[in-house]
């Protein structure tokens, strides 16, 4: 999938109402009473010491990029999106919040990442891979960049009947919401061990290991 491909759904005025929308306390609410407490399992999942080299492929706003940065001490997270708005809406969030030299904020695509080989520790990404044609390059990406023993933690729109409903709003070509098996395999055709998968709600989350 090319930049171009990608972007033309988050840019302009979709780009910046849905980056306000991504970051805001209605989603979070929205995910409490209706989809699901999706960020209290991943945030739990991650297990975050605070050291940890961390990339957020598919960044958006920050919704979650900056939940990581909060918790990080010597740690830092590569947070890496298309979208010119949302990227611009999470510098300004991370300067109010004074998280700003905890990130390293980059334009670029989540299946072709500008991130050394080997160096992470720990890669997410969230609610990015239901728009990609084909998820398993994106993984094969953060199975690249994470270190022997690295982590990688994956959530997206679980296949419910809300979870089609919100996604079906993307291009036809888009792969659309997961089953906890389709998740986890993708994570398993990618080259990943020990992989984990449930539902959250209407989310479905996955964690692995990079052998």
């Amino acid at each position: 999938m090319t930049a171009e491909s990608y972007t033309s759904e988050w840019t302009g005025m979709k780009g910046r109402i849905g980056g306000w929308y991504l970051a805001s306390w209605l989603r979070r609410l929205s995910e409490i009473l209706i989809l699901g407490n999706l960020r209290k399992r991943f945030m739990g999942l991650i297990a975050l010491r605070g050291n940890e080299a961390v990339v957020d492929a598919g960044c958006g706003s920050g919704f979650y990029s900056l939940a990581i940065a909060e918790r990080l001490d010597s740690g830092r997270i590569t947070c890496v999106d298309l979208s010119d708005e949302m990227l611009e809406i999470l510098s300004r969030r991370a300067r109010r919040r004074q998280l700003a030299d905890r990130l390293d904020i980059r334009k670029g695509d989540v299946t072709t990442l500008d991130v050394p080989a080997g160096t992470m520790d720990l890669a997410v990404s969230n609610g990015v891979w239901h728009e990609l044609p084909d998820p398993v390059p994106a993984a094969r990406e953060l199975l690249r960049v994470l270190r022997r023993g690295g982590r990688v933690v994956v959530t997206d729109f679980g296949d419910t009947t809300i979870g089609r409903r919100i996604t079906a709003r993307h291009r036809e070509s888009a792969h659309g919401p997961f089953s906890v098996e389709e998740l986890v395999r993708v994570l398993r055709d990618a080259g990943f061990a020990d992989v984990r998968g449930e539902r959250v709600g209407h989310w479905v989350i996955a964690g692995a290991t990079k052998q």
